[in-house]
Parts: C-alpha cells; structure tokens; sequence
C-alpha cells in the first residue's frame, strides 16, 4: 500500500480513497484560507464513519479486483472506456495506458481515483464503484 498523501487538486467528490479507517468515498473538498491548508472530508465504509481533519486518504492501487469492483471484467488488456477510448495494461503490470483507437493517448493510470476521474471526463457520468 502507498503512503502518498492525496491532496484536493487531485480528487473529486465521490472518489473512492484509503484512509486509516478503511475505505471511503470523499464528501468533501475545502481550502481553509484563514489555516492555508485543504481539508478533505471522508465517509468510510462499510460503517458511515466520517472523517474530516485526519482523513489523510492515500489512493487506492488499481488491481484486478478494484476494476472488478468498477464493473469491468475480463482481460484488464482491452477494457473499454468508450466507443474510442480503451485502457490496457503496459509492460509495467502496475501500470494501465489509455488508448485512442490504437494509439497511446499519453495517460497512465495507477490508481482508482484516477480512473474514476479520467472515466468522468470522457463520459460524463460517474464511475459506479461496489466497494
């Protein structure tokens, strides 16, 4: 598990994140101008549990179960996004590269935030994620 710290810029509201609680989908993003710091609310499941000042929440690493989990099956090597977009997984397993048709379209994902953001701006509609 990653010890990176995730910070607002990098999340959107209902992105699922690690925190020490367990897993939890973000409720809410705010800057504390007064503070200079950000401040990221967190409901864990599978208790409702929300954390707001020590959510820390660190990303959640794609793997086969996590893109289970999204509604994918199958091969991660050809996982259809879009009509246009797919994602595949590169040479590094860790690793999943969009694709426009069969061209590298320059995005590596990692992580399940990442997707579920990627998958937003393509589609328009939220990532159904079953923790």
């Amino acid at each position: 598990m990653t010890k990176e710290t995730l910070q607002p810029s990098d999340l959107r509201i209902g992105n699922w994140v690690n925190t020490k609680h367990g897993y939890g989908i973000v409720t809410r993003l705010e800057a504390n101008t007064k503070h200079e710091a950000f401040g990221i609310g967190v409901t864990c499941m599978p208790m409702r549990r929300y954390v707001f000042e020590n959510a820390e929440p660190t990303p959640i690493i794609l793997t086969p179960e996590i893109l289970e989990k999204c509604g994918f099956t199958g091969d991660p090597l050809g996982i259809e996004i879009t009509a246009d977009f797919y994602i595949r997984q590169s040479l590094n397993p860790e690793i999943l590269n969009l694709y426009y048709g069969n061209d590298f379209a320059g995005i590596s994902l990692v992580y399940l935030h990442q997707l579920q953001n990627l998958y937003y701006a393509l589609t328009g509609k939220y990532l159904e994620v079953k923790m």
